[in-house]
């Protein structure tokens, strides 16, 4: 949706954030693999969503995440998921 330099169609930002979104439902399973010294917010807008396999998240919940080699997430149910991919200051 939105990212640092705005590749393949993506909102331009002044930040060094990018943020993804993506709608998850029945068997849909889905993985990020961060980079390096990053930290993300995983965001439940809408519906329901298990990240890594055993925490259940529903709408309105957030989770700071830092230090992982992969996010993944599966078993959503009409959920809609924001994931900030951020710059850290250490």
């Amino acid at each position: 949706m939105a990212s640092r330099t705005g590749p393949e169609g993506s909102i331009s930002l002044n930040q060094d954030a990018d943020l993804y979104a993506t709608l998850l439902d029945d068997v849909t399973e889905l993985s990020f693999s961060p980079s390096p010294k990053r930290a993300q917010w995983l965001h439940v807008a809408k519906g329901r969503v298990t990240l890594d396999g055993q925490h259940a998240l529903k709408e309105g919940d957030g989770v700071a995440i830092r230090d992982e080699p992969v996010i993944a997430l599966s078993q959503g149910n009409q959920a809609e998921v924001l994931l900030f991919d951020l710059a850290t200051s250490g």
